[in-house]
Order: C-alpha cells, then structure tokens, then sequence
C-alpha cells in the first residue's frame, strides 16, 4: 500500500481517492468555501493552485468567484493568485498579500473584518453565510491522517477547521504526507452553540471530527511546502533589535477526501 493509504486509516475512503484535477467540477461560481489554516501554516495547497491553473488555463477571470472563509491569512501562492486572478468575492476575516489587499482598495473584493478569536465562532452560527442557510458549499483541508473512526488529524493549525467542518455539504482533504503525522498534538474543542456549550479543564480531542451530514467527500495526494511570507521592512528608526531566530520547521500538504 502507499502511504496515502497508510495515513488514511479508514479504509472505506480509499475509493474516494482521486487526483486534484478531478475535484475542479466540483466548484462553482459564488460557492461559499472554507480552508483550513491560520498564517501560512495548515492551508490547503494542491486543489486552490489547481483551481488557479484551470482559470488562468481557460480565461475565467471573473467568471469562477468564491466567497473565501478561512480562519486567519493564508500562503501568498493561493488566495493572492486568486485575487490576481479575480476569484474573490468576499473574504472574510483577515488576509495577506499585495493582489487581494489591492482587490479590496479598489472594491473589487468585499473584505470582511473580524478579530479572529470571534470569527470561527460565528461562522459557526451561519451569520456569514445566511443566505446559503448557515451553510458552506465545499471545505478544503490539509490533514496529515485520518483515523479509522474517520477523524481528521490536523498539521500545523487549527483555524477554524471544527467549525468550517461542521456547517460544510463538501469536504475535500489534502493528506499532506511531506511531513509526518501530527496525531495526538492537538486539542480541539468540538463545538457546541449556546445554552447547551460546556468547557472543562480537558478539552481533549486530538482530531476533528466529521459529522456524517457531508453529502461527498473526496482525496487527492501530492507533497508540497509551506512557503514563507516575505514581509516588508519597517523603517530605521522604528526596528527593534533583532533576536537571534530559532530553527523553524514548514509545514506541508496532500490529499483531499
């Protein structure tokens, strides 16, 4: 078996496996769609490049749009390019790059701001997206397994996964198999809107779970890095002493489910 098959432990997604390319007709014009990440790091890579190519490839500029919902900014190389190639309409919370922050100046991209600890919060209530019913289109995720119970470990983020998962008709995940499994790092709270929420001192799960109301799901595998942002350099005379950097390791992507 290859290693995609060994990370997804559930053995009945195996036939969901496809190649990106096949999950592009799934997309549609003015579908609401969310991403996994927070900062460049657990994003979604293969099937939003892949997405990006078909425009270029076919003259869509314009004419394949999405509302984006992801919990912080992203990698340059996807939801930049999407806006470079006109593929935003909204956007909500917070964003990175030069083409989207331009797309938003010029009222080309409708940009929603909100602190990132309420957002995941209140895309789960619907308030972002009531005209779809308090629904998402599809979900795009990277994961570095999944479980035999079908459980979505997560790689380097959390974002707004729980959530994005839970209001979502599509899920696709990106098994990221350049790095290895993430399982039992995280600690995610499954959540559960008012009067009934409860916290305790163990919030404990180590993987997302995915309630069975997803009508498809789909998988797709390729490796890919995180790359890093560049960042403008503030002036002279506003620099702080640089401290001396600690060894960062990138995170990466593959697969869809």
């Amino acid at each position: 078996m290859s290693e995609i098959h060994d990370r997804i432990r559930k053995t009945s997604l195996h036939a969901k496996i496809t190649k990106v390319e096949e999950v592009i007709p799934l997309f549609k014009n003015g579908m609401n769609v969310g991403w996994s990440g927070f900062t460049p790091a657990g994003y979604p890579k293969m099937v939003p490049i892949a997405l990006a190519d078909h425009v270029e490839k076919n003259g869509l500029q314009g004419k394949l749009k999405f509302n984006l919902f992801i919990g912080a900014s992203v990698g340059v190389e996807t939801e930049d390019r999407w806006a470079s190639l006109d593929m935003i309409d909204r956007r909500w919370p917070y964003q990175t790059g030069k083409n989207i922050q331009a797309g938003i100046n010029e009222g080309r991209i409708r940009m929603g701001d909100r602190h990132l600890s309420m957002f995941a919060q209140d895309l789960g209530y619907g308030f972002y997206t009531k005209d779809n019913g308090g629904r998402l289109d599809i979900a795009i995720i990277e994961c570095s397994a999944i479980t035999e119970n079908g459980g979505l470990v997560l790689t380097a983020s959390c974002g707004a996964v729980p959530e994005i998962v839970q209001i979502a008709d599509k899920i696709i995940i990106e098994i990221n198999t350049s790095i290895p499994s993430f399982e039992g790092l995280h600690d995610i709270i499954e959540p559960v809107n008012p009067p009934t929420a409860s916290r305790s001192s163990s919030a404990g799960l180590t993987i997302v779970p995915v309630l069975p109301t997803c009508a498809s799901t789909s998988t797709a595998s390729s490796p890919s890095s995180n790359p890093t942002v560049p960042t403008t350099a503030a002036p002279s005379a506003n620099r702080m002493t640089p401290l001396k950097p600690l060894p960062i390791t990138s995170s990466i992507s593959s697969s869809s489910r």
